[in-house]
């Protein structure tokens, strides 16, 4: 228990170094978007070696709602780049979207897909 205390303490500390740091970065990287059209912000996730896999979870259920699919990988310690182009490969060149289809839930289908499901359950019954 005691180590568990140390541990949030000195998470605790480095927050406050981490957020100082991403303040920096953007402050830097602010100048560089004024010279074209695209507006860039860096924000530093708050991941450690401790409280990684709570992250990606937390991250995960988040996404359930709509919120951003990359954040559990990069929780977990995979690069953007790697992410987006394991997505391309597997979606437009495997076509594995089409092939491997997750089981609907009621939480991430719309009103549309509930009623098209059931008119399809009526005419197999």
């Amino acid at each position: 228990m005691a180590l568990e205390k140390s541990i949030l303490n000195d998470e605790a500390t480095m927050r406050d170094l981490v957020l100082q740091f991403q303040n920096l970065l953007n402050r830097v990287v602010r100048k560089f978007n004024r010279a074209n059209h695209y507006s860039f912000q860096v924000s530093v996730l708050e991941t450690t070696i401790y409280n990684y896999k709570e992250l990606s979870k937390m991250y995960k259920e988040h996404t359930q709602i709509g919120y951003s699919k990359m954040l559990p990988q990069v929780a977990l310690g995979h690069s953007q780049s790697s992410i987006i182009a394991t997505a391309h490969f597997e979606n437009n060149v495997l076509k594995l979207s089409e092939i491997m289809i997750p089981p609907m839930m009621s939480s991430t289908m719309s009103g549309k897909d509930l009623s098209a499901n059931k008119n399809k359950t009526d005419v197999n019954s």
